[in-house]
């Protein structure tokens, strides 16, 4: 979309700066239960090993999920990055996953999910439909559309679906909202109802192996519902991503228990028990969060550990966390009860990671605004997370920001983490952890970040329209207007800017609505200049 000169130019600077190509995971020379160890924190007694990357396996773009086959195969469902119908099935060998992959199925419509499933068919879902395969002899057969025609169109805000079982084998599925706060596609009634922000049920029928097509809304105000868990007890956990607000201190996320067709919250209230007009929340049904995460973790993906490999996980509820701002990138476990949910208790903290490359982590404690007339202020219970992968921000010429999304537990009781934006797929298993080394002087900082910096039209644009999400851009500016990130370009010469504000159909930004032809002009120009 830009100049062949300026082209040039970025291609030029990207090469030139190996060390800041922060898709890249750096290994040490130790070992991790026989793969490369990476040098990211672990709760003691594990290790985090890297099983392969985009440059090792190229035809890994934007891996979501995985599974593990019994022939010691993975099943990698990646997405090809936020436009339609670039996903793909790949198969990679476990035991020798630099060994070139295939491709199994492809032109996928946004695929994020995969799941062994009843009578041991795999399920894979796309934006608008559910299928499911057999796997036998290392061969994919019988194919077939399960759930077809789920919700999604061009700028679908939240157009992934995520699904898991219950304990019938009914299908619970994710519908997530066409926006953030039920503001421009359908009604507010409709919205409450579930017609989006929902999970639907659709009952399995063992008989004959099938699924009905019609189904029952279980669940409604649910903005997003990627993280999906089922207890052996029944309990059904929903981790919510709320609302977008500006402040990076609100809203928090939730964990909720999905049960009695309950209404929970969304678009009207957030946190625990507050609506948007400041007030507690009087919507009918409504079910308050069975407990708070920190704000804008960003949950994407839960499990249960059920295996005796790592006993530092034993009974415990394991979340990813994906969030972008200071409290994202990282994996951390709950303990639960015999129910399956998290245990509470009165206080629980969160731990920010620092604004500064030399910066330290800061113990913070759960605060959560409540409703001005709320009865209960001040005796709200919470569940305290432990980090069992953590301070996983970037530093140069070692490893990027974390962004893990699926996790899956491995045969072996190992743990797979999907890191989908470096394009990664990492073991979390028994080991020496690593410690965190001191940075080494002037290794801190790229130096090429300030000739990236826009003038001030651009900043002036950026902030107006870009910086309620991206506090960033206020007074950190190069931590996203640099190479590693929103400057980095794709094999077609395209920065991750161009393709999220021209390109992308998909969830195009900014999310408060598109530019104006005046707007993109000046960005336009500035990309094309640089």
């Amino acid at each position: 979309m830009r100049s062949l000169n300026g082209l040039l130019i970025v291609i030029g600077l990207w090469l030139a700066c190996p060390v800041s190509m922060a898709a890249s995971y750096q290994t040490l020379p130790t070992d991790c239960d026989g793969f490369a160890q990476l040098p990211i924190v672990s709760i003691g007694g594990t290790c985090l090993g890297l099983v392969v990357q985009r440059d090792q396996q190229p035809l890994l773009r934007m891996p979501r999920s995985l599974l593990q086959t019994t022939d010691n195969k993975l099943l990698v469902l990646d997405m090809g990055g936020w436009v339609p119908r670039r996903g793909k099935l790949l198969l990679l060998d476990y035991k020798d996953p630099n060994k070139p992959g295939r491709v199994l199925l492809s032109q996928l419509n946004l695929p994020h999910k995969i799941l062994l499933g009843p009578q041991n068919k795999i399920y894979i879902a796309e934006a608008d439909r559910i299928q499911r395969f057999e796997w036998k002899n290392g061969t994919l057969s019988n194919i077939q559309i399960v759930i077809n025609d789920l919700p999604y169109y061009a700028e679908y805000l939240h157009p992934l679906k995520s699904f898991i079982f219950d304990a019938q084998g009914n299908l619970l599925v994710n519908i997530g909202s066409s926006s953030d706060r039920c503001e421009k596609h359908v009604s507010l009634e409709d919205c409450k109802s579930g017609i989006e922000g929902a999970i639907r049920r659709y009952r399995y029928n063992k008989e004959n192996d099938s699924f009905s097509p019609a189904y029952e809304v279980i669940a409604r105000g649910l903005r997003n519902s990627m993280a999906l868990a089922v207890h052996s007890s029944g309990t059904v956990l929903q981790a919510e991503n709320s609302i977008d607000f500006p402040d990076a201190n609100e809203p928090y996320e939730e964990i909720n228990i999905i049960e009695g067709d309950g209404f929970y919250g969304w678009p009207l209230c957030y946190n625990k028990n507050i609506g948007l007009d400041g007030r507690v929340c009087r919507e009918k049904n409504y079910h308050a969060p069975w407990t708070l995460l920190p704000p804008h973790v960003a949950p994407l993906d839960m499990l249960y550990y059920q295996h005796d490999r790592l006993p530092q996980l034993a009974n415990k509820l394991l979340m990813s966390w994906h969030g972008y701002r200071v409290v994202g990138n990282r994996l951390v476990a709950y303990v639960v009860d015999g129910e399956g949910r998290p245990k509470l208790q009165n206080h629980a903290y969160f731990w920010r990671a620092p604004e500064q490359p030399k910066g330290a982590y800061t113990k913070h404690q759960m605060m959560p605004k409540t409703g001005v007339d709320d009865e209960s202020n001040g005796r709200t219970l919470f569940a305290q997370h432990e980090e069992i992968i953590s301070q996983w921000h970037a530093v140069t010429g070692m490893r990027p920001e974390g962004a893990p999304v699926g996790l899956a537990q491995a045969i072996d009781g190992s743990v797979f983490v999907v890191d989908d934006r470096n394009a990664a797929i990492l073991r979390l298993s028994v080991g020496k952890s690593y410690a965190p080394q001191p940075l080494a002087s002037g290794a801190t900082r790229d130096v090429s970040a300030k000739s990236l910096l826009p003038p001030n039209v651009v900043t002036a644009l950026l902030n107006k329209r870009c910086a309620h999400c991206h506090s960033e851009l206020h007074n950190q500016p190069e931590q996203l207007l640099n190479l590693t990130r929103w400057l980095q370009p794709d094999e077609e010469g395209n920065t991750l800017m161009e393709q999220r504000l021209f390109i992308d159909k998909v969830r195009p930004m900014p999310a408060d609505g598109q530019l104006t032809p005046y707007e993109k002009s000046i960005l336009q120009k500035w990309l094309d200049a640089m």
